[in-house]
């Protein structure tokens, strides 16, 4: 661990002198710490209510729970709260990308190997909004770096239903749920640091509600090293966020204005070696010195600066949204959604580990999307009837070259390149009826009409008219797809009785192929070979909810079976020294059981389990004219499971909550580089203990504006666990042939230590 004792002494003894500044008891000041109390017990317990009565899976993480698992890094940490979730990346650094898992299917892009079976099949938004590149299915974590502007996160698992669903919802939906205007004013500043120099700082603003309008502002920005250094080099990164969201609430509706910035970036460690490999050294290939990998050059080790450098970021990018609300009449409601998102990512890498043509690496594509969903919903006796829309239209380019001055070529004259322009329109329309019967029965059939419009042109000889067109990625001319599906759906619930339901969905989802990874499918296959990726999948369970029970107290339990078919697979797979990627194609079969439970089983106690089987195979995979079906989809943990409690206590105007909870996630099976497909070979699981304490004093509220001070303290990995959270076998890009066939590795994080203080202001 790299933390000073300041890190935790100075927090804490800003904390001490806090809650001895006013040795009086406040009755104001209790009372606000009961209402704060309180006002939290009631999100819980209706959160809960609404789960239980929707006839899908889903899961919501508070904004305490959030708080409770930050440790200055990805806001990613905290989606593992659910079932059937694993969440990893390279490194703890700010602006790392983490791959996110959600019963087998990603999203991320993180880079673990070539491996990265249906990536971007989960929708991501923001406030509802979709944060996702349509064309690609990219979305990093790195733009999502600040858990301080969330009020939480929601976990939909499976595509749901229609008139919820955008582009891209395959695999369920992440979605980020911001902080709201609200009718009273507050402020609040944070400051945070910790292990491997990690130093955050965020605020907030809240107006309060004056003639109808309210606003919020909030934002943050953290710096850090990574756990994988080297010769001085420590792979640092940076992150920040910024969020502005303005409501105007009238007679019959709302209007709402949002804006939400991000960047995130970091230089990224290559893998490294399971084990020494002859030739394999910290200082090239074949080169002297010390053999690089776990068990030579440090199980957290990483390259001089001088012989490999990546910055990788993404961002900035810009979401700007409105969203408007009417009551039309007792009967009929309309809400419309527009937005713009702009979004970039820069990739520079500096190779000189071998000789290699593409030594240097850059990578700078960019896309914007505009995007429209308007719904009408009619309320008639035992029906609530949604019909709508959603159009968007994006543009993409590709642009990447790479070079070797040593070979040769130049930035001018790249040994390869491509400069390709993607064009989307993707529309559906949609209708569904939400059918509520008596006996505690409920029904929610609907219907979507999906179309997927794609212009692909090939702009490469424009852009680098020096260039060898033999070195251009693209061997195809400009062309075209057009594809219209449509999409059933049945959802229906039963609540057998008061605190026991059970719940069963149905349904088709299409995703439109992904043009991301090595420039997408169009440079190399014929747009007529092409066609949507297609989604099966049933799901059925039971949820049991309990509130002021003899032994249970605010008590949600859910179980359900998941069965995905996923077919028509676009796969794209690196090839070794070369700027492009192939093409694989299959299909997978997904299935599982997930289960969760939450409960308060005394009043001052909170436990939370949730815990995930699964099993993932792929029905076909064919590549370079060789069949792979049979073999498990590469990437996936069999069992991901987490268990912990929390107990909260007061001690004179002061609320202290200690957590403690157990990470584990099972094998995973490798994806082979060399043969492009996948194998049987798997990595072993990993668990870690983890701790926090969340301290809050809360202040007499008639001596000044600040209300309350709260110390955040997060340590992960306490028992420092050493696993790896991805393995992959290399084609020997990285560290040549000698290594071809051979095990890399991702160290994941080491024991790790997170403080933040931050102060609450209400006039």
């Amino acid at each position: 661990m790299r933390m000073k004792p300041l890190v935790i002494a100075a927090p804490v003894a800003l904390l001490v002198a806090v809650a001895h500044a006013h040795p009086n008891p406040s009755s104001n000041s209790k009372a606000h710490a009961a209402g704060a109390t309180e006002r939290l017990r009631m999100v819980v317990i209706q959160a809960q209510r609404r789960i239980f009565r929707s006839a899908i899976t889903e899961k919501v993480i508070s904004k305490a729970a959030i708080e409770s698992v930050s440790n200055g890094g990805s806001v990613a940490q905290a989606i593992a709260l659910s079932p059937g979730v694993n969440v990893s990346s390279y490194s703890n650094s700010a602006g790392a990308k983490y791959s996110i898992n959600i019963n087998g299917l990603k999203s991320g892009w993180q880079g673990f190997g070539g491996g990265n079976i249906d990536n971007g099949s989960i929708q991501i938004t923001f406030d509802g909004v979709p944060l996702m590149n349509p064309a690609t299915g990219f979305w990093q974590t790195s733009t999502m770096p600040e858990p301080s502007i969330l009020q939480g996160v929601g976990v939909t698992f499976g595509p749901g239903p229609v008139a919820s669903r955008w582009f891209d919802n395959i695999g369920g939906t992440v979605n980020f749920v911001p902080l709201q205007p609200g009718a009273k004013p507050g402020a609040e500043i944070g400051f945070g640091y910790g292990s491997y120099a990690t130093r955050n700082v965020h605020a907030s603003l809240t107006t309060g509600s004056y003639d109808g309008w309210s606003a919020v502002l909030a934002g943050g920005a953290t710096e850090s090293n990574s756990y994988r250094s080297g010769f001085g080099f420590n792979q640092p990164g940076k992150a920040y966020a910024l969020y502005f969201k303005t409501r105007k609430t009238f007679r019959n509706g709302t209007l709402s204005l949002g804006m939400y910035d991000a960047y995130g970036g970091a230089y990224r460690p290559l893998p490294i070696p399971l084990t020494p490999i002859p030739g394999v050294t910290v200082n090239g290939s074949n080169a002297s010195g010390q053999l690089y990998s776990e068990q030579t050059s440090g199980f957290y080790g990483s390259l001089p600066y001088n012989v490999i450098h990546k910055w990788d970021s993404t961002g900035p990018d810009v979401l700007i949204y409105g969203r408007l609300k009417l009551r039309l009449s007792r009967y009929v409601r309309f809400a419309s959604l527009l937005y713009y998102r702009h979004g970039r990512r820069f990739h520079y890498h500096d190779d000189q580990y071998q000789p290699d043509p593409f030594q240097i690496q850059l990578n700078n594509p960019y896309s914007y999307t505009v995007g429209n969903k308007s719904a009408f919903t009619v309320l008639l006796p035992h029906n609530k009837v949604k019909t709508g829309f959603f159009i968007l239209g994006t543009t993409y380019n590709s642009r990447a070259e790479f070079w070797s001055p040593d070979l040769g070529a130049t930035e001018q004259t790249p040994a390869g390149y491509r400069n390709d322009y993607w064009y989307l329109t993707d529309f559906g329309a949609f209708l569904q009826d939400h059918i509520t019967l008596p006996d505690r029965l409920s029904f929610t059939p609907g219907i979507r009409f999906v179309n997927f419009h794609t212009q692909y042109e090939n702009d490469s000889a424009t852009t680098f008219p020096n260039a060898n067109p033999a070195s251009d990625e693209a061997v195809l001319p400009s062309s075209s797809t057009n594809f219209a599906k449509v999409e059933p759906n049945l959802a229906a619930s039963w609540r057998v009785l008061p605190w026991f339901a059970l719940y069963g969905n149905w349904g088709y989802s299409y995703r439109q192929p992904p043009n991301g990874g090595g420039g997408g499918p169009y440079q190399a296959l014929l747009a007529s070979s092409l066609t949507l990726e297609k989604a099966n999948e049933y799901q059925f369970g039971f949820k049991m909810h309990a509130i002021h029970a003899k032994y249970l107290h605010r008590f949600l339990l859910g179980a359900n079976y998941y069965h995905l078919l996923y077919s028509d697979e676009s796969i794209s797979v690196a090839v070794l020294n070369q700027p492009f990627a192939i093409n694989a194609s299959g299909s997978s079969l997904y299935h599982g059981i997930n289960i969760y439970a939450d409960d308060d089983p005394i009043e001052k106690l909170h436990v939370f389990t949730n815990l995930s089987f699964q099993s993932a195979n792929f029905v076909r995979y064919d590549v370079g004219g060789v069949s792979y079906g049979g073999l498990p989809v590469s990437n996936i943990a069999k069992k991901t499971a987490n268990v912990g409690a929390s107990y909260g206590f007061d001690v004179d105007r002061t609320l202290i909550r200690p957590r403690l909870w157990y990470q584990y996630v099972g094998k995973q099976y490798l994806f082979d580089d060399l043969t492009a497909a996948p194998t049987s070979k798997a990595m072993p699981g990993y668990g870690t203990v983890n701790a926090s304490v969340r301290i809050t004093r809360f202040m007499p509220s008639d001596t000044s504006a600040l209300r309350s001070v709260t110390m955040n303290l997060v340590a992960t990995n306490l028992l420092n666990n050493r696993y790896n959270v991805a393995e992959y076998v290399t084609a020997g890009g990285y560290f040549g042939p000698a290594s071809a066939g051979q095990v890399m590795g991702f160290p994941g994080a080491p024991f790790m230590i997170f403080a933040d203080i931050t102060a609450h202001f209400r006039p």
